[in-house]
C-alpha cells in the first residue's frame, strides 16, 4: 500500500507573512488568490494539474526511466506531483520514494500508484528542507523543479540536503532551462495552444493556451501564462502565472561544487544530444566528490 508521510513543516509554513511566499516553489496565480497554505489553487487541484500536461509527453519520462532502469539502491524524485514519472519508475521494479511539497498533489499520487499496483514511499517535505533517514542511488529532480524555487539559497539549501541524503556512489540527475534557452525568450505576444483535454461528464473540450510569455533581459527569470478555454463558449475558466528562475551553467557548477557534487554529464535535450549554448535543455548528471 502506498505510503504518505509528512516531515517538518516546510518553509512556506513558516514564513512571516502570505506576501513573502513564492506559491509553491515561484508559480503565482493570476486568476485566484491563494489558500491559507500560500498554495497555488492548481496545485490544490491534481487533475487539473494532470490534465494541464500533455498526455503524449513521455520525453522526460523515458528519459529518467532508463537512467534508474539498472539502479538497485533507492531512487528519490523531488517534485514528485501526481507520479507522472515516479509511478512508471515503481512499475519496472525500482524502489522510488516520492517528494512534493503539497498534500492534494500526493493524495492524488497515491491514488493513481495504487490503481497502478506499485508500492511507492510518498513524502510531503520542502525540496530545500528535508531529512528522510534514508540515503539513496540517484536523486532525481525532473521537469525543471530546481528553477520553481523561490532563489538560489533555496536551490543550495536544496543541494546541500540532496549531498547528505545520496550515497557515495549515488548520482544527482535533474533537468533545467538554461537562460539561453529559446523558451526563455518567447516573443510576448505568442499564443500557444498546447493541447486539449476533456471535462468530465461530457462538459466539453478545454484547450490550454501558452501566452504573455515575459523575461528578464539578464536571462534570470521567465515567466508564462497558462490559460484554460472552453473550446466552445470561449470562456477562460482559469489562470496560472508560473516563473521560472534561470541559472548560468558557471553559476549552477559552483553550487553544485560548493555543495559537494561534480558534474560527470550534461545534455542538451533527453535525447543525450550534447549541452549547446542553444540548447532547450540543460540536463546535468552529477556524482560526488570524494
Amino acid at each position: 500500500m502506498p505510503v504518505l508521510s509528512r516531515t517538518r513543516d516546510p518553509w512556506y509554513l513558516r514564513s512571516a507573512h502570505p506576501s513573502d511566499l513564492n506559491l509553491r516553489f515561484g508559480v503565482s496565480s493570476s486568476h485566484s488568490e491563494p489558500d491559507h497554505q500560500g498554495m497555488v489553487p492548481v496545485y490544490q487541484e491534481p487533475d487539473i494539474y494532470d490534465a494541464s500536461i500533455p498526455a503524449g509527453r513521455r520525453y522526460d519520462q523515458d528519459f529518467y526511466c532508463e537512467e534508474v532502469r539498472p539502479i538497485k539502491d533507492p531512487i528519490l524524485e523531488v517534485t514528485a506531483g501526481t507520479g507522472r514519472i515516479t509511478i512508471p519508475m515503481a512499475q519496472q521494479g525500482n524502489d522510488v520514494t516520492g517528494l512534493d511539497l503539497s498534500a492534494a498533489m500526493l493524495a492524488k499520487a497515491a491514488e493513481k500508484a495504487g490503481k497502478a499496483g506499485v508500492n511507492v514511499h510518498w513524502v510531503q517535505a520542502d525540496a530545500s528542507c528535508f531529512d528522510l533517514n534514508r540515503r539513496f542511488g540517484r536523486i532525481l529532480v525532473p521537469a525543471s523543479g530546481l528553477c520553481l524555487l523561490p532563489d538560489a539559497d533555496h536551490v543550495r539549501r536544496f543541494l546541500q540536503c540532496a549531498r547528505r541524503h545520496i550515497l557515495p556512489n549515488g548520482k544527482l540527475v535533474m533537468d533545467l532551462v538554461p537562460p539561453t534557452s529559446p523558451i526563455a525568450h518567447l516573443p510576448k505576444h505568442l499564443t500557444h495552444v498546447s493541447h486539449t483535454y476533456s471535462l468530465p461528464q461530457g462538459g466539453g473540450a478545454v484547450e490550454v493556451i501558452q501566452q504573455d510569455f515575459d523575461h528578464r533581459s539578464d536571462g534570470s527569470w521567465f515567466t508564462y501564462t497558462s490559460a484554460h478555454r472552453h473550446r466552445a463558449s470561449g470562456a477562460i475558466l482559469r489562470k496560472d502565472k508560473f516563473t521560472f528562475r534561470l541559472y548560468e551553467p558557471n553559476t549552477l557548477k559552483s553550487m553544485l561544487d560548493e555543495a559537494g557534487f561534480v558534474v560527470e554529464g550534461e545534455y542538451g535535450d533527453f535525447s543525450k544530444a550534447p549541452f549547446l549554448p542553444d540548447s532547450w535543455h540543460h540536463i546535468l548528471i552529477c556524482g560526488t566528490k570524494g
